[in-house]
């Protein structure tokens, strides 16, 4: 089976829908509501049994971030 995450584009895309959502300044609203020293922590719960796609894109997204 072929990792859909692996594909090239793959971070190209998440880098510029970061800079599209965040540029240089940050989110406006989480600057001017939230400390820069606060951190988050949360759980996701469901109603039902499901199924959960695109964790790892999800993952990526959030090492990009952490890494800068």
């Amino acid at each position: 089976m072929t990792d859909p995450y692996a594909h090239p584009d793959t971070a190209a895309v998440i880098a510029q829908a970061l800079l599209e959502d965040l540029r240089d300044t940050g989110d406006l609203t989480c600057r001017v509501l939230v400390p820069p020293t606060a951190r988050l922590s949360g759980v996701v719960r469901a109603k039902a049994p499901g199924v959960v796609c695109g964790l790892a894109l999800f993952q990526m997204v959030f090492d990009r971030i952490a890494n800068g």
